[in-house]
Formats: C-alpha cells, structure tokens, sequence
C-alpha cells in the first residue's frame, strides 16, 4: 500500500517507518485537496451559469474545511471599556482575597 517492498519493510527502523508513513498519509491528503479543489472549480463553474455570484471566488462559494479564515477585523477598544475592565479586575481581586482570608 505505501509502496514499500518487504525486503525494504524488514530493514527499516520504528523511526523510518514511521517517517515513511508520515510522507505517504502526506501525500495522500495532498493529493485528495487537489481532487477536491478541481471538483469545487468544476462546481463553481457550472453554477456560476445558473447564479449570480457577484464577484465570489469558489472559496468563498464552496468553501471547504482547510481554507483559510478570513480574519476578523480588530475593533479598538475605548479607554472607557479599558477603565471598566480593569475596575471589574480589581473587584475580582478583592472578592478573592477576601474569600482567602475566611479560610
């Protein structure tokens, strides 16, 4: 299956086994990505005919699990939400402490 001859099998290691393996369920998962990134093409394509995508790419359309994320945008926070969430901080600190105390 991973291509190996028993005569290569029995004179390998745990260790080059083990990396022989690696590289094979690597190039396994490689090669079904690309099977799947030639389906979605083919799939955007005959649905691009029946729908209007407004300018989406397929990933957008047909997304698939090992595409990247697009990142969320990073709102500022205020000085004001800054102050409340250090004033709430403070709070816990003293709730814990005098919890501490009792003990």
């Amino acid at each position: 299956m991973m291509g190996l001859a028993p005569s290569e099998f029995d004179d390998m290691t745990l260790a080059e086994f083990d990396a022989a393996e690696q590289g094979f369920m690597r190039r396994r998962e490689d090669d079904y990505r690309t099977a799947m990134n030639i389906q979605r093409w083919a799939s955007f394509v005959a649905l691009s005919g029946l729908v209007d995508l407004k300018g989406q790419g397929p990933a957008e359309v047909l997304p698939l699990p090992w595409d990247e994320k697009p990142r969320a945008q990073r709102r500022r926070t205020s000085r004001k939400e800054l102050e409340q969430m250090r004033s709430d901080a403070l709070e816990t600190v003293k709730k814990f402490e005098s919890w501490q105390k009792r003990k």
